[in-house]
């Protein structure tokens, strides 16, 4: 069941929100929509679930064009969307029989989604006594009780502790593998990086830009070379030292260490053996761009670096 765009474009007024976007995401891809607030990722989410109209442009699932009751599409909005004297559980028994369970089949689905979720302990909490994750956890829950065929988040991992963003990254994987198709937006880009195998990068009065994690990496004219040193002495060590290959010295983040960008055509002049001589090094290591690098250079495509050696 692919997800496509046809140049599709959603104007508010004057304001252009969503600019001739053209896309195709297949069944089972993870994948991660990223840019600033504003740049109309919510919005891009509304047009799939039909909640607001393209005012050009064509959205199709599984080849037929979308509409607001298509089957199994799961949205967990960034607002809490949940009633707030209703208890956790009530919220899962009534979402079950709202998607087609009976009483005795919602009830059962609750109490595994209560395990599931670790929400049991709050089984009999009204949503307005739930602190910010654990209500998190209880709108995964209700996208839960039908497991879906398109899972649609904003911001899911906003108010989760380390330990619950663990849970749900576990089952995002879990329902990639059960070919279950996931978009997600988010500004925790680490943990997208980790976790999305394409990706959506939006950026006001520019062309969406689209890609795998490969193909955006490809895009980077420079990799990230950091030396670290055994002894916090990495600025005097690198004083006196004129390497071979032209290197932009990217940060410092503590006295250890030193992070530098290296043109990719440089990369295999590398002078490795000069790092290993400047003494005392724990570690060298080569690694492309994060997400949050590409991100930069979408946002802010020229950045200033901050010292040269050569």
């Amino acid at each position: 069941m692919a997800l496509t765009f046809e140049h599709v474009t959603k104007r508010f007024g004057t304001i252009t929100v969503v600019n001739d976007v053209s896309l195709t995401i297949s069944t089972g891809s993870l994948h991660g929509v990223v840019g600033p607030n504003g740049t109309g990722k919510t919005t891009l989410f509304r047009l799939i679930l039909g909640l607001v109209p393209p005012d050009a442009g064509r959205i199709t699932w599984n080849g037929s064009t979308i509409r607001r009751d298509c089957p199994r599409i799961a949205y967990v909005p960034e607002e809490r969307g949940l009633y707030p004297h209703m208890t956790v559980e009530a919220h899962l028994r009534w979402f079950g029989q709202l998607n087609g369970l009976s009483k005795t089949g919602a009830r059962h689905r609750a109490v595994a989604l209560l395990d599931q979720f670790t929400l049991t302990p709050y089984r009999r909490h009204t949503a307005s006594q739930l602190s910010k994750g654990n209500a998190r956890k209880l709108q995964w829950a209700i996208a839960w009780v039908i497991v879906p065929a398109l899972l649609i988040l904003d911001e899911p991992f906003d108010g989760m502790d380390p330990v619950n963003v663990r849970l749900v990254r576990d089952l995002l994987r879990d329902a990639q593998h059960h070919g279950i198709t996931v978009l997600v937006s988010s500004h925790q880009l680490a943990v997208l990086d980790g976790l999305c195998t394409h990706f959506t990068l939006l950026h006001p009065g520019a062309s969406p830009l689209h890609g795998d994690r490969a193909a955006l990496t490809q895009r980077m004219a420079w990799q990230r070379l950091t030396i670290r040193f055994r002894t916090p002495d990495a600025g005097t060590r690198l004083a006196a030292w004129h390497p071979s290959v032209p290197l932009v010295l990217e940060s410092a983040p503590d006295a250890w260490t030193r992070q530098y960008r290296v043109a990719r055509q440089d990369v295999d002049r590398l002078p490795l053996q000069e790092i290993w001589q400047l003494g005392s090094c724990a570690a060298v290591s080569l690694d492309p761009p994060s997400l949050t690098d590409i991100y930069w250079d979408v946002v802010t495509p020229v950045p200033a670096p901050l010292e040269a050696l050569s």
